[in-house]
């Protein structure tokens, strides 16, 4: 895989457009467009785009090593990328389920951190003070949300009401639950798995609030949500 290839990989997995990626990096988008097009083996612009990617430089620059950077490597330096961008931390299972999703986040309890475009947060809907990243473990939410896959939370959304259809984090009995939330016509909540072969569990709103706590509204996954 060449260099063209690895931005463009990149970039998708960050859900960044070219002309994010363009805007980002102060560069056109066209010539983004060229660099992942004609699959070039290098591009002046390396070290620019493994930041505004939050990509490890020498994995993009050669293809050796891991595409992410861990979190303690995740440093934007240059203060124009600091003003654009929203540093997001990463939470386990563990954490968020031991109650650390709240608004702001504790970043105390993070294990790491990437980065979003502030202007992609606010557009979504989301409070960019109150976001948080996860990974979701398991098969319940595919093929929408596959298992490993990244996901975003806004943990503001965690006491507005449910909004109809709307993919929340909660805890539950210790473990944490990405699932989909609806209310049937008496009131009652339903708790859907995309994942066909997944039941879905009817709650009584009162018995619902009793157990479980909402963390957030899971907004941003290949694709991301809109509130």
């Amino acid at each position: 895989m060449a260099l063209g290839a690895r931005i463009k990989l990149a970039r998708q997995a960050r859900k960044m457009t070219q002309q994010e990626l363009a805007d980002a990096i102060n560069w056109e988008q066209g010539a983004i467009g060229n660099v992942e097009r004609r699959d070039s083996k290098t591009c002046s612009h390396t070290a620019d785009i493994a930041t505004a990617l939050n990509v490890d430089l020498n994995w993009l620059s050669s293809g050796k090593g891991e595409m992410q950077r861990s979190g303690s490597e995740a440093v934007l330096t240059d203060k124009k990328d600091k003003d654009r961008y929203t540093v997001i931390p990463i939470f386990s299972d563990m954490a968020l389920s031991a109650g650390a999703g709240t608004c702001p986040p504790d970043v105390e309890y993070a294990s790491g951190h990437s980065y979003m475009l502030t202007d992609r947060i606010r557009s979504a809907g989301a409070q960019p003070d109150c976001v948080i990243e996860a990974s979701i473990n398991g098969n319940s939410m595919e093929p929408t949300i596959t298992d490993r896959t990244s996901i975003r939370i806004d943990t503001s959304k965690a006491d507005e009401p449910i909004r109809e259809g709307k993919i929340y984090a909660f805890r539950v009995d210790g473990d944490l639950k990405i699932k989909r939330l609806l209310k049937t016509a008496t009131g009652d909540i339903i708790i859907r798995s995309d994942n066909d072969i997944y039941k879905d569990e009817i709650m009584n709103f009162k018995d619902f609030s009793k157990i479980i706590t909402i963390i957030g509204w899971v907004f941003d996954w290949p694709p991301n949500e809109k509130w």
